[in-house]
């Protein structure tokens, strides 16, 4: 069973008026924990594969200067 948690902050800067500059995060933290018996190599090489290839990850890492993944094990 895995488990995902997110936080972030969204910058909604107060407009009276629709201006140019999209939103955006500020910052966001996201803690992945992982129920699993694998020996740390596998769960890192798991880490690498989802940091590398998943588009979301990718854009995330792109996009918001301040994202930071955690990951957790939990036998």
């Amino acid at each position: 069973m895995n488990y995902i948690f997110l936080e972030g902050y969204l910058d909604k800067r107060v407009r009276k008026f629709p201006a140019d500059v999209p939103d955006k995060f500020n910052y966001v933290r996201v803690l992945k924990k992982i129920k699993t018996n694998e020996i740390d190599k596998l769960i890192n090489r798991l880490i690498t594969m989802v940091e590398k290839y998943y588009p979301v990850v990718s854009m995330f890492l792109a996009s918001i200067s301040d994202y930071k993944i955690l990951w957790e094990k939990i036998t």
